[in-house]
């Protein structure tokens, strides 16, 4: 699942990727008695999500992919005001 994510990652064209570890546990419920069981499954799997994104007309990466702009100019936009 990590190569996964990471082959996504480094493809791109996606935002707020998550691999998350998720926690199994039943619930006992009973008249007065209602709480977790006793024994549990450590982990019920592992979910991978991501928003699927497309760069629209005249977005950063279409700028930078043209070579109209260079992708230190956006690096300066990014640095904090030294001021």
């Amino acid at each position: 699942m990590v190569d996964l994510y990471n082959a996504i990652k480094q493809r791109g064209g996606v935002t707020h990727l998550r691999l998350c570890d998720t926690w199994f546990r039943t619930i006992q419920v009973l008249p007065e008695r209602t709480h977790p069981e006793v024994s549990m499954i450590a982990s019920g799997g592992y979910l991978l999500t991501a928003y699927t994104v497309e760069p629209k007309p005249g977005s950063v990466h279409e700028l930078l992919q043209s070579g109209l702009v260079s992708s230190a100019f956006w690096h300066e936009l990014d640095a904090p005001d030294e001021s």
